[in-house]
């Protein structure tokens, strides 16, 4: 049985126009981001919906943003928006149980059940004995395990030398032939051998989307590669990938979308997630103080904060903020109260943002077949699924592509 996944051009376009079509239908639900505005435009027409999540407690809201579709007793638009993703979804599971092995030392727990379902995937499609390229390889953490897996010749490519250095060592404790390239692939195209496999696991944005270039370019026998960090471009920017996708109407991506994708925290640490739930209170806190001072409904942005302002009481971070920005606050103004309206404002944002949530697979599944689109009309076969269980990665879609004639053509089996 051939395994699950979206594996030829008449079901990646069928289940990609699919996308588009919903994702336009739909798109007032998740182009808007609720902390910046404090009554969404869909919240008129979807009224229950609105009130439903208003409604919610904090604990409520913190279960069901590891899992919105755990939402019980959901009112229908909601439950209907999580049947048509569930449906938009449908096909791409293609995980393979396998068994523990121990982490090697160096590599930390987490990345080593990433690389070994990687590397399951991917069996089957890697010629044995052929050079393996890691791409951004870092530490060569893939290459490594998949040379000693496939008895393969390693390439590893990366911009910082340091971490090239610390790739060439761990393969000589490893015995593995590895050869390292210091290149910012940026400014520079590698070149590569027809028969080189390509490999590159959570590779950002831009980074992705020049593994694919160099493998059509140079006609690359195979690559293998798990996106992330979508909204790392040169300016922050969705750009289409395939000629298909530019002559279409499109859904509108926006800088703020593209966040939107890699906003989950299923791995995230507590101490992290309750970091963030106070630096979101204290900047919804800052900007209902600016509003009112203003008497502008607008949202005020502020750049990045230390963790030491972070820690600091309240108003030490509005006054701080607001004389490093240039922001006006009131005259005088309750700041225990001010404090508590902030965190009134984020339980409420975040209520409303389990609406926007929904969105976030579709999206980035149609990001990921706009790319495997641009495989195909390069002569290349293209295969998108899903890699390994969501609590290892959220960013588990995998594209595999490959650049075969007659029976040398494999993903499609």
């Amino acid at each position: 049985m051939a395994d699950a996944g979206l594996d030829t051009p008449t079901v990646i376009y069928a289940r990609f126009n699919s996308l588009t079509r919903w994702l336009i239908e739909h798109s007032d639900f998740y182009i808007q981001r609720p902390f910046v505005h404090q009554i969404l435009p869909w919240e008129a027409e979807h009224t229950e919906l609105a009130e439903a999540c208003r409604r919610l407690s904090l604990e409520q809201i913190r279960t069901l943003e590891a899992d919105p579709t755990r939402w019980e007793d959901a009112p229908l638009a909601f439950r209907t928006i999580c049947r048509d993703t569930s449906s938009l979804l449908a096909g791409l599971e293609a995980i393979h149980p396998i068994p523990a092995t121990r982490c090697p030392r160096g590599i930390p727990a987490r990345k080593w059940e990433q690389i070994q379902k990687f590397s399951q995937s991917i069996d089957g499609w890697l010629q044995p004995q052929a050079r393996i390229v890691d791409w951004c390889a870092g530490k060569g953490h893939l290459g490594r395990t998949l040379a000693q897996r496939f008895s393969s010749p390693v390439v590893t490519i990366e911009k910082q030398m340091t971490l090239c250095r610390a790739a060439q060592s761990l393969a000589h404790r490893d015995s593995v032939a590895l050869t390292y390239r210091n290149i910012n692939v940026l400014k520079e195209l590698p070149s590569l051998f027809a028969d080189d496999q390509l490999v590159g696991l959570h590779a950002c944005g831009q980074l992705t989307d020049r593994l694919l270039e160099v493998a059509k370019v140079q006609k690359l026998r195979f690559a293998a590669v798990a996106s992330c960090c979508y909204h790392a471009t040169n300016d922050g920017e969705f750009h289409p990938q395939s000629e298909y996708t530019r002559s279409i109407a499109c859904p509108p991506i926006d800088r703020h979308t593209l966040r939107l994708v890699t906003a989950d925290e299923v791995v995230a640490r507590r101490r992290i997630r309750v970091r963030r739930e106070r630096e979101h209170a204290f900047r919804l806190g800052l900007d209902l103080l600016v509003r009112t001072a203003t008497g502008r409904d607008v949202y005020s942005p502020v750049p990045p904060v230390s963790p030491r302002l972070l820690d600091s009481s309240f108003q030490t971070f509005c006054e701080t903020l607001a004389r490093e920005n240039e922001l006006l606050l009131p005259s005088s103004y309750d700041p225990a109260r001010a404090e508590a309206a902030g965190y009134e404002r984020s339980k409420m944002a975040r209520a409303l943002g389990l609406v926007r949530a929904l969105f976030r697979r579709p999206i980035e599944l149609w990001l990921v077949l706009d790319r495997a689109i641009s495989c195909l009309e390069a002569g290349r076969q293209a295969k998108v699924q899903v890699f390994c269980e969501r609590r290892v990665t959220p960013r588990n879609l995998l594209l595999l592509s490959e650049y075969a004639i007659g029976d040398k053509a494999r993903l499609v089996r």
